[in-house]
């Protein structure tokens, strides 16, 4: 199982994929509630990948590293898009 986890101003999107194919989605409020809820404790993750708009939870960092791969994608990952956004 693959996890995708967007941390944004107000809410935290994690999204589960499967092969290629969306299995689950959740929006949650905390990162206490993410780390908490069944379906994120009971999931056998083998990859992560987090981004946050503003610090990463270290809380989360720490519990992701022990259950998965993580990547931290942040404006610094390599990617092979150019960003041409200015601001």
């Amino acid at each position: 199982m693959q996890l995708i986890i967007d941390i944004g101003n107000t809410r935290i999107k994690a999204t589960f994929f499967q092969n290629n194919k969306l299995e689950k989605k959740f929006i949650v409020d905390s990162v206490e509630e993410l780390i908490n809820a069944d379906w994120f404790t009971e999931a056998k993750i083998e990859n992560a990948l987090l981004s946050s708009v503003g610090e990463l939870p270290e809380k989360l960092i720490v519990v992701l590293k022990q259950k998965s791969n993580l990547i931290v994608f942040s404006a610094t990952t390599p990617v092979p898009i150019i960003n041409k956004y200015k601001s």
